[in-house]
């Protein structure tokens, strides 16, 4: 639960306004399906353990679900707010390569530098304009000029980023925002 919470709060809510999309297929392309999807198997698991037990049958399912609904809500939260969401993120995104293909509608959102977004890994600095290369391994020349960064965020080499901005050429992004990848980062 802890990891759901982490990653709906990690979502871009900001952007909303920017994409063409409506707000429904906003929060359906933001909900994390595979923590959702395993809190489901556990609580059907647990469902068939209750009932498979001595005295199983005298239980209500829905209280006994609800409670495990609601205790894994509040000790989501206690984890989430320890931040022990985010170091247990972090490790599954760079020990298991897999896990990031979990968050492909980030990637696909983010990879389209036509329409204003765009993100990858920060190779070179050089004052005002960074090399970038992005999701798709192509490298970017990109203009900071003007560009807010995001609050707490430290610009540096091999940071992933992600950008708000102008498409100016092949190769060329001009950003007006620039934050990191996930919150993971914040605090590396």
């Amino acid at each position: 639960m802890s990891l759901i919470i982490f990653q709906i709060s990690d979502t871009d809510w900001t952007i909303y306004s920017q994409m063409s999309h409506n707000w429904l297929e906003f929060i359906l392309w933001a909900l994390p399906y595979f923590w959702i999807i395993l809190m489901v198997i556990f609580l059907a698991l647990a469902h068939y353990n209750l009932r498979h037990t001595k005295k199983g049958y005298k239980y209500n399912v829905f209280a006994v679900l609800g409670l495990s609904i609601i205790l894994s809500i509040v000790l989501g939260g206690v984890f989430y707010f320890s931040r022990l969401s985010e170091k247990v993120e972090g490790a599954l995104l760079s020990t298991i390569p897999q896990y990031e293909k979990l968050h492909y509608g980030k990637q696909v959102l983010w990879q389209r530098p036509e329409q204003g977004f765009l993100a990858g890994t920060v190779i070179e600095l050089n004052g005002n304009v960074f090399v970038l290369q992005d999701l798709d391994s192509r490298n970017w020349e990109v203009d900071t000029l003007d560009s807010d960064l995001i609050p707490g965020f430290v610009l540096r080499q091999r940071a992933m980023v992600k950008m708000i901005g102008d498409f100016l050429d092949a190769g060329k992004f001009h950003a007006k925002v620039i934050s990191p990848w996930d919150k993971c980062q914040m605090y590396r």
